[in-house]
Formats: C-alpha cells, structure tokens, sequence
C-alpha cells in the first residue's frame, strides 16, 4: 500500500477516536481494511471490538503473531491541523492510530511474502488494561495458538527510526487501588459524635506513599497516591466518608502483589483503629511485559538488518502496557521504535503520531516475520 493512503487511513482514525470498549466503528473500518488482504480467516471478539487476522500458507512452519492495539483516550487534543479530533474530549494521544495503520500496511505487504502462518490481532482496551486479557479468554479466540507474538510502541524521547529494545522486563506491572473509608457524620460542634475517617486518610496517604521504603522487594517499587476524598464541603459537618486511589507500580510481579497485600494490611489496621467499615477494590491491572530472549534476538536482528539504530535501555520503563498478558502466555517480545527526541510525550494533549515511522514499523514487521519463519 503506499505512504499516501497508509497517511490517510492514520488521520482518519486520529480524527475518530474511540475509548477503550467504544472502538465499534474503528473496529469495523479496520476490518473493512482487512478484508481488501484477503485473510484466510477473520474472526471478531465476542466480548469486545477487537479480531484476528489470520493468514494461511504453508502450514506446518511456525505461526508468528503480531498485535496491535486500536483505543484512544480521555484527553481532549488541543491540536489544529485539519485532522483534529472531532470527538470532544477523546484523542489518540498514545498513537495507538498509527500502530493500526502499520499493521494494515504490513497486511498489505504479506501477500507478497507470506511462506508461513501469520496472525494479526486487533484489540482494544489497552489503555484500561483489561483488552488483552479480555481478548486471550474469549470464546472466539480458543484456537489462538501462537509459537511467537510480537509488538511495538512508538516512544517519543528517543531519535526518530530507532529501536528500543531489551531483555526480560521491558516495562512496569501497575495496579489502580481504591480504598474506601466508612465512618458516620456528626454536626461540626459535636466531632465526638461522628466518625470522621480523616485521620485514617492522613495516615494512609503516608503509609502508602512509604511502601517502597518499609520493606524489602527484589526490584523496583513505587506508589503515587493520586486521589483523595473527605467528605462534603459543608463547614456544618464532619465528614463520613474518604477515599484513597493510589497507583502501585514495580518491575516484578511478585513485587506488585506484596505492595496489593502491605496496601490492605494498613487499611485494615486504620480502619480498626478508626472505627471505620473499610473496603478495598483494583482497577487497569497490567502484568510487567516480560520479553522472551530469542524473540528479542529476532527484534534486534531485524533492525541489524534494516541499518536501524539499536537503543537498549538500563532498566524497564515504568509504564505499562496489556501486552504483558500475551507474553505470560506465549514466548514474545515489545519494543519500541523511537518518534523523535523532542517530540511531544505520549498522553499529552498536544500529541501526534509521527507518519515517518509508518514504513519503518512494517519494515520492521516483515523482517521479524521472515527471521521467525
């Protein structure tokens, strides 16, 4: 396909961005799309937008897989050009445009090279955490069977065409914790009354924010408390009721959980010393992506071969992405491809995909795709 139309397939989709489990219609023009490559198989999610490209040549060399994710977020673009968000309040500003559109390039490109079984996956809800756990349980997907998976993120901060890639944990496991506080108001001139869960937010906000100190981890850990709640603004009343959201983040699994199980640990000693009900809930789940050796001696091949600049950064990033529930299933590897040193970061409102990198993923893609074959 040429630069051209893969340039205009991309501004469209970033000017019709849907949310995580809204991508009805960016679903159903991307399956538009790929139904012109002609895929031997094409089968939609049951429990949410997403589907599965597959193609079928010689069938008893490996299957590659390579996914793609197709949501946007709550960020309202405060860019100009003409191909500006036209839904208020939602923008691509993670790229997640772009990605789509290079894997319809490089379905466009297999026709010419396919000698093995490809499967090219479309899912959405990455930005929650929850797609691709959604998309490997469901009903539909029971035949997904992958001996390698393979993806990529654009990464602004990095020089434009380069790769980004290293061994084991490429990014961060992350959690979303809601603490809720239970007490009973009273009038302001009676406190004695009430049972104000304010001390008990006080205390927790510390508490938290002091987990990666308090106790021994095998890697990274950090906690950012980024909600509270206290009751009404009423100057009449104590307050009956608090909130806590924290984010609870680490390079290790095991990590995550014991920060999930210190969490609760502390809610439950406030609560009792408080006198308060106490309830605790996650949310946006992402394991830590781990990548497989060989898989990520394949990425790095690849761009050995395309005269690619190779970055392979010291330590995981501290974000998070839902690839990691593919690679807890099948040998794979994430990596990056750089959008420029300066270029706007991701999930800022004046974000763009950069096109440049349109035919450097799907040459990339096709290079990985015959190095696993």
């Amino acid at each position: 396909m040429e630069l051209n139309k893969l340039v205009s397939i991309r501004k469209y989709l970033h000017q019709n961005p849907e949310l995580s489990h809204k991508e009805k219609n960016t679903s159903g023009f991307l399956k538009k799309e790929i139904e012109k490559t002609n895929p031997s198989d094409l089968i939609s999610q049951e429990s949410g937008h997403g589907f599965l490209a597959r193609y079928r040549k010689e069938k008893s060399k490996p299957v590659v897989a390579f996914r793609t994710d197709i949501d946007a977020l709550p960020i309202q673009e405060i860019n100009t050009f003409d191909y500006k968000s036209n839904n208020d309040g939602v923008g691509h500003k993670c790229g997640h445009d772009g990605h789509a559109t290079s894997m319809l390039g490089f379905a466009h490109e297999l026709k010419q090279i396919l000698d093995a079984p490809v499967d090219l996956i479309f899912q959405g809800a990455e930005e929650t955490g929850e797609g691709a756990d959604l998309w490997l349980k469901d009903p539909a997907m029971k035949d997904f069977n992958p001996n390698r998976v393979f993806a990529h993120h654009n990464l602004p901060g990095f020089p434009l065409h380069s790769i980004i890639v290293r061994n084991n944990v490429f990014s961060a496991a992350s959690v979303g914790v809601t603490v809720k506080l239970k007490g009973k108001t009273s009038h302001a001139g009676h406190p004695e009354r009430g049972i104000s869960p304010a001390l008990a937010v006080a205390d927790l906000i510390k508490a938290i924010e002091n987990l990666p100190n308090s106790n021994t981890y095998n890697d990274f850990t950090l906690t950012t408390v980024i909600h509270t709640l206290i009751g009404e603004i009423a100057f009449g009343t104590t307050p009956g009721y608090g909130e806590v959201r924290a984010t609870l983040r680490s390079f290790d699994n095991d990590d995550l959980d014991a920060l999930c199980k210190y969490t609760e640990q502390y809610v439950n000693k406030f609560g009792e010393k408080y006198g308060l009900k106490t309830e605790v809930s996650y949310q946006e789940y992402f394991p830590a992506t781990e990548n497989d050796d060989d898989a990520v001696a394949i990425v790095r091949k690849a761009a050995e071969n395309l005269g690619l600049e190779i970055i392979e950064p010291e330590e995981p990033f501290r974000w998070s992405e839902d690839f990691a529930h593919f690679t807890l299933k099948t040998p794979g590897a994430l990596f990056g491809v750089g959008s420029g040193v300066d270029h706007p970061a991701l999930h800022n409102p004046d974000y763009d995909y950069p096109d440049e990198l349109l035919p450097t993923v799907i040459k990339m893609y096709k290079e990985i795709y015959n190095l696993s074959i």
